[in-house]
């Protein structure tokens, strides 16, 4: 029996506008059903048959997904955004399943359910309950995270260079004193976050000191409860690079409560992996990726391994994608330094405009 793939290149139509022909979709023209129905039938396809079935495919949150986390939200619908194009559906996976499962029961439950591919998501602590993916006869996508693994391949988004270009920015304001306010579980995307931090500082001949690295749960009371401890230092930050969205919605809440003035007292830089920093007030200035592009680049990988080598776009275990830096109104110059004339906020932006 003829695959969706084998119609599609016969036709030169997408897959997922097979499967819609050969259902009755109507969704697709007379004229394009009758030429996939043509194809379909040519090549040995016959009407009593059930139409070929989209190919399943994976994913799997090998640490804890959060209810709270706009990322994996944003990345479950990427993926779901992509299915039709690529002609598979989505099967979700119990991550904790890696720890208790061996290989061999692994391989027999995914085989069960047809599953072709996998695309994994994991964390400083789930790495090694995702080695247990390692040697499956078939591909795996490892997503914003690195794997050394050599039969994975990763698909992150490059954080570096954006942060510290935000680190930069603060730096230029007047601000000496920046900490890091990081989440309980860490993927090589913080890593490089927190990289990128101590090297602008060291470039400029600031201390990067270890006591202004904050670790907090990854949630609003956890950034309140960061934004507390920080402002009750005795030599405190005047500004902080905030690891992960929530918990920056959670520090300028507490700011708020506590009446700290932001960007007045304390400047705040976030990261964002939605549009979260246009709804907060003042908007968020932030480092962002856009999560579902970085889905779809997963999707669109995993199905080109599934085709085989020779439908491979590039070489390599590791795809980049590109993250930006934004500044808006959480970041100001340091209490008591001077502006040097460089834009701070948007907002500063519209009021020298209407003077």
């Amino acid at each position: 029996m003829p695959t969706v793939r084998d119609i599609a290149e016969a036709t030169g139509v997408s897959p997922s506008t097979v499967s819609r022909a050969l259902n009755n979709s109507p969704s697709v023209t007379e004229s394009t059903r009758q030429r996939v129905l043509s194809a379909a039938i040519a090549a040995g396809w016959r009407e009593t048959e059930a139409a070929p079935a989209p190919t399943p495919i994976g994913v799997i949150f090998a640490g804890e997904a959060s209810e709270t986390s706009h990322f994996d939200g944003a990345f479950l619908m990427g993926l779901v955004s992509q299915l039709d194009e690529f002609d598979m559906q989505l099967v979700v996976m119990n991550g904790r399943q890696l720890k208790r499962e061996h290989t061999g029961s692994l391989t027999q439950m995914l085989e069960q359910r047809g599953v072709r591919g996998l695309v994994v998501r994991t964390n400083e602590h789930s790495r090694t309950a995702s080695r247990l993916l390692s040697g499956l006869s078939l591909p795996v996508v490892v997503a914003a995270d690195r794997t050394e693994l050599p039969d994975m391949e990763s698909i992150y988004s490059d954080s570096g260079p954006a942060s510290r270009e935000a680190i930069e920015h603060l730096i230029s304001l007047g601000h000496t004193k920046v900490a890091v306010i990081v989440g309980r579980a860490t993927t090589t995307d913080h890593t490089d976050r927190i990289d990128a931090y101590r090297a602008a500082m060291r470039a400029h001949g600031l201390e990067p000191g270890e006591r202004f690295l904050m670790h907090t749960p990854t949630s609003v009371i956890g950034g309140k409860s960061a934004l507390l401890r920080l402002i009750a230092m005795p030599d405190r930050p005047t500004a902080a690079f905030v690891l992960d969205p929530v918990v920056s919605v959670g520090m300028l809440t507490a700011a708020q409560e506590n009446s700290v003035r932001v960007p007045g007292d304390l400047s705040l830089v976030g990261f964002d992996d939605t549009h979260l920093r246009t709804l907060t007030y003042p908007q968020m200035t932030a480092v962002c990726q856009d999560t579902r592009a970085l889905a779809r680049r997963c999707l669109s990988r995993l199905h080109e391994l599934i085709a085989g080598p020779e439908h491979a776009s590039h070489d390599g275990p590791a795809a980049r994608l590109q993250t930006w830096f934004e500044v808006h109104g959480t970041s100001g110059s340091a209490p008591g330094h001077e502006r040097t004339g460089e834009t701070v906020s948007t907002m500063d932006q519209r009021l020298r405009a209407d003077q």
